[in-house]
């Protein structure tokens, strides 16, 4: 499985897509620096000031674009696949369809996991270099306990992720289906927060963020870490039932 791993990453950045991604947004984070720079009393400004910075960079990666772009490497990964007929070629190389799956989820976690430690780091050196690293310091812990918590809904979207990707033919279907579960996710955090907060875990990629300067309730941290243990359990299940079931 870790041969398998290893050449997926290797894939993965071979596509450039990846890289693609993280220079989109190095991009972002370093124009929107420079403008917090030049306008300190922004609002934005003033509520992002020194380590939160790290959690405005990491709000523009948890909320839409981020979950839509790990699903599109999961549908690389699996729907492309399938569709070229190469999904299946390392069972025949010996390992089990359990091990298949787990080089999928890993591959994709690894992803997210770098794409987020990067970014936090590149955000970081920048309001560093522009502001002063002990302007910086000032709200880190703070920051790193909601890029902790944010990593952990991050990790069950990736997990429902490569769920969808084996219930759906092609990479159009499962971008289509998981654009319309995003956009109705990000409708109904906007409008029922409340509602939606008992029982949807993408609301704690808002949530956990900060998104919108939101601030975590006392219930929001135990709540979303069990809606997102429990959901990831649930996916891993269902995703193990249905590959068994696979017939390739």
């Amino acid at each position: 499985m870790t041969r398998l791993l290893k050449f997926q990453l290797a894939k993965a950045f071979r596509q450039k897509a990846f890289f693609l991604y993280l220079l989109a947004y190095t991009i972002i984070i370093l124009s929107e620096g420079l403008a917090f720079k030049q306008n300190p009393q922004n609002d934005f400004a003033q509520a992002y000031a020194g380590g939160k910075f790290l959690i405005y960079t990491l709000q523009l990666q948890s909320a839409l674009i981020g979950p839509l772009f790990f699903l599109l490497l999961a549908a690389f990964a699996i729907n492309l696949e399938r569709t070229t007929g190469t999904f299946h070629l390392p069972l025949i190389n010996g390992l089990s369809k359990k091990q298949l799956l787990h080089s999928k989820f890993l591959y994709l976690i690894i992803l997210m996991i770098s794409s987020i430690s990067f970014l936090t780091l590149f955000a970081f050196l920048v309001s560093g270099l522009l502001n002063g690293f002990g302007f910086v310091f000032n709200g880190l812990t703070q920051s790193l306990f909601t890029i902790f918590l944010t990593l952990i809904s991050l990790l069950t979207t990736c997990i429902g992720a490569v769920l969808l990707c084996l219930y759906t033919k092609n990479v159009a279907i499962t971008m289509s289906i998981g654009l319309l579960i995003l956009l109705v996710d990000n409708l109904l955090n906007q409008f029922m927060a409340g509602f939606v907060s008992n029982f949807s875990f993408l609301f704690y990629n808002y949530a956990f963020s900060l998104y919108n300067g939101r601030q975590l309730l006392a219930r929001d941290i135990p709540l979303g870490l069990g809606l997102s243990i429990f959901y990831a359990a649930l996916f891993y299940y269902l995703a193990m039932r249905k590959i068994k079931k696979m017939e390739f």
